[in-house]
């Protein structure tokens, strides 16, 4: 009888090893106390601040008169020109006084107002508007020179051309509230506007009867 030869079959299993992560070390006390300890970020926010409103005071007839302009001050006379705050333009400012002056004219709004606000608050003037009161801008005959060159420096191109045509009016006229060094002194300043000066007429014509 033949042989029968068994042979067995050996069976292997991998062993598979698995590493578990290394936890991170919890941060210690000290770190804590530094990350609640920092300060938020802040976030500044700079408002431009509006520019201030520059008025004119002119009243003809009462060139004494005490006009309350707001945070204890008052003005006196004619041709004072002052400054506003937007924020007490818009509040303290707008007394019932101040809005009826300003409806006839008697305080005239030179800067600091958008057309928009102008004609909000009533202040938007149509060409020549503010010049058609009898006495308007006349004030400037009585100021002394550097006074005059100070007060019409601050007027808008358009006002400062309403006070070279009253002037040049009043040459025409033959007032002797004029002077030379007055003229030349504001026709200095207008050069701004015109390359010639706004006073230019005058200027000549006095040059003219010098000679």
């Amino acid at each position: 009888m033949a042989e029968t030869s068994t042979t067995k079959k050996r069976t292997y299993t991998k062993k598979t090893t698995t590493e578990k992560p290394k936890a991170e070390a919890p941060a210690t006390e000290e770190v804590k106390q530094e990350a609640a300890a920092a300060p938020a970020p802040v976030t500044m926010v700079v408002e431009e601040k509006a520019p201030p409103v520059k008025i004119l005071y002119i009243d003809s007839a009462i060139p004494n008169n005490e006009i309350k302009i707001g945070q204890g001050r008052s003005i006196f006379g004619s041709g004072k020109i002052f400054a506003v705050q937007r924020e007490q333009f818009e509040g303290e400012f707008m007394t019932s006084t101040i809005i009826d002056l300003m409806a006839k004219r008697k305080l005239i709004v030179l800067s600091g107002l958008t057309d928009e606000e102008r004609k909000l608050y009533g202040c938007y003037y149509e060409e020549g508007e503010v010049i058609t009161g009898e006495g308007m801008f006349d004030f400037f005959f009585s100021l002394d020179t550097e006074e005059a060159a100070e007060k019409f420096e601050a007027l808008c191109p358009e006002h400062r051309q309403f006070v070279a045509t009253r002037f040049i009016d009043a040459w025409e006229r033959g007032d002797n509230r004029i002077t030379r060094d007055k003229v030349e002194a504001l026709n200095k300043i207008s050069k701004q506007d015109d390359p010639e000066g706004l006073f230019s007429p005058i200027v000549r014509d006095i040059n003219e009867k010098m000679e």
